[in-house]
């Protein structure tokens, strides 16, 4: 692909990343943590009830942000399929896998709309609902490895910001099977959370600086 092609594919992603990352983090942190309450069930239950427009809001994002998730794993191919056409491919397969099951997870959030005055059917969509997060968590982490690879080997990134995004897909990888193997290890978990952090300095990355491309 011409140089001249790659950069308007650039000037998209540094428009698209920010956006998925603004809804990802307003429905996946913000509308948590005002809605969920992790040791009464019943508090939650009268959260989702007195706030079920934001509720709805979460769940909506969550959708949209999947939706947006595509069109970047789509334009992130666009822009390796010439650095290795293989990586590029298994990238764009691993970051696709995980959308249609993060979408399906938001029908127990849904669900959960019409189990408020069940507290145990509400528990148990809940931990579904948190379950199935765990499983695209996984993913959420394989598909920063062959990413990672390709910022390195196409040179139009500092290598260290490769570095960063399998870091990323180190923590996430790291924190699902901390999860489903079910062991509650303070120390590892801290830095299974600190290694995601790679991911939000490759954003940032491009971003702020974004490809350096030749003249």
């Amino acid at each position: 692909m011409q140089i001249e092609a790659l950069r308007p594919l650039t000037t998209t992603l540094r428009i698209l990343y920010p956006i998925w990352a603004m809804v990802g983090m307003f429905s996946l942190i913000y509308v948590p943590s005002q809605v969920f309450d992790q040791g009464d069930i019943a508090e939650t239950a009268a959260r989702i009830q007195s706030m079920e427009g934001l509720f709805r809001l979460g769940i909506l994002g969550s959708l949209v942000t999947q939706l947006i998730f595509i069109l970047t794993a789509w334009y992130l191919f666009r822009f390796f399929r010439e650095t290795h056409q293989q990586a590029a491919q298994l990238m764009l397969i691993l970051a696709l896998v995980s959308v249609p099951m993060a979408m399906l997870n938001e029908l127990f959030s849904l669900s959960m709309l019409q189990s408020t005055d069940n507290l145990s059917q509400l528990q148990l969509l809940r931990d579904l609902h948190r379950s199935g997060l765990q499983i695209v968590m996984l993913f959420w982490g394989l598909w920063l490895f062959p990413l990672g690879y390709l910022i390195m080997r196409s040179g139009y990134f500092p290598r260290i910001i490769g570095w960063f995004a399998i870091a990323g897909g180190v923590g996430y990888v790291l924190g699902f099977f901390l999860d489903v193997l079910g062991l509650q290890i303070e120390w590892l978990s801290t830095i299974a959370e600190t290694l995601t952090l790679g991911e939000v300095l490759w954003l940032l990355w491009l971003i702020i600086a974004g490809a350096r491309l030749p003249d």
